[in-house]
């Protein structure tokens, strides 16, 4: 039986470089180290998703690593996994009381819902539609620097869908309201669950057709078109910008 045990934003693991490794309950024996009971997940028998404190203590040969940093795992099935409980979780945890009335919730059901005891209102979780798109000129790709990202950080430009909205709706505002300029031949490239803390990335493509790249200076510092020659410092492998870059780049067919 899979554990998947978080504490925030952190999963136990086993302490190895190479693999991607949750405990098992016959190293954490639920009923010894837990006092609470967990709650399956994916309705399999196999795995449980677990919350503890972090400063719980932990038996020898295991860690604790931000769920973020485990991306390079992210061919692994089990981190497939993780990222799920890590969704539940915050949806778990949000959902403490009902919207409508205010009374107190019952525990998750099996089907991940919940039904408020006084006015019955059935929820369930909530997912926040995102669109990231890579954007080409000729041979170049456009790459911007979030005010939010890492100092010498570059990538392709996301955004959240509003009401109302279709997802290439959302791309062609997204990138006008950022950068300025207008698109054409969007089309779909694949997604990404983003639990942090409830996000689903759509992943799109898109060819320039005119205008000129001018940051707005709010969300968007700086902007440019680079060739593969000269790529600056892009997300890690593990996330679905990386693959769109990549994928934009080599010419890659889906």
């Amino acid at each position: 039986m899979e554990l998947y045990i978080y504490a925030g934003d952190k999963i136990l693991r086993k302490d190895n470089d190479n693999e991607l490794i949750v405990p098992s309950e016959k190293e954490f024996p639920i009923d010894k180290f837990f006092k609470f009971k967990p709650f399956k997940l994916n309705n399999k028998e196999s795995s449980y998703l677990i919350e503890i404190e972090e400063n719980e203590i932990i038996p020898k040969g295991f860690k604790f690593e931000d769920i973020k940093k485990c991306r390079r795992f992210h061919k692994n099935e089990i981190y497939s996994r993780a990222i799920q409980a890590k969704a539940i979780l915050n949806w778990d945890r949000t959902h403490r009381y009902c919207g409508i009335c205010g009374e107190k919730l019952p525990p998750m059901s099996e089907d991940k819902s919940k039904t408020c005891p006084k006015c019955s209102k059935l929820l369930f979780p909530e997912i926040a539609c995102a669109i990231i798109v890579g954007i080409t000129k000729g041979d170049k790709l456009l790459l911007a620097h979030n005010t939010n990202f890492l100092k010498d950080r570059y990538s392709i430009l996301a955004g959240f869908v509003e009401l109302g909205e279709t997802l290439e709706d959302a791309v062609r505002r997204e990138i006008k309201e950022e950068v300025n300029i207008n698109v054409k031949n969007i089309k779909y490239f694949g997604s990404q669950s983003w639990p942090f803390p409830s996000s689903m990335m759509f992943g799109f493509t898109a060819e320039y057709e005119s205008g000129e790249i001018t940051p707005d200076g709010i969300e968007i510092e700086k902007g440019n078109w680079f060739s593969k020659e000269n790529i600056p410092n892009i997300p890690p492998y593990g996330s679905i910008s990386r693959e769109i870059i990549d994928h934009c780049f080599n010419k890659k067919k889906k």
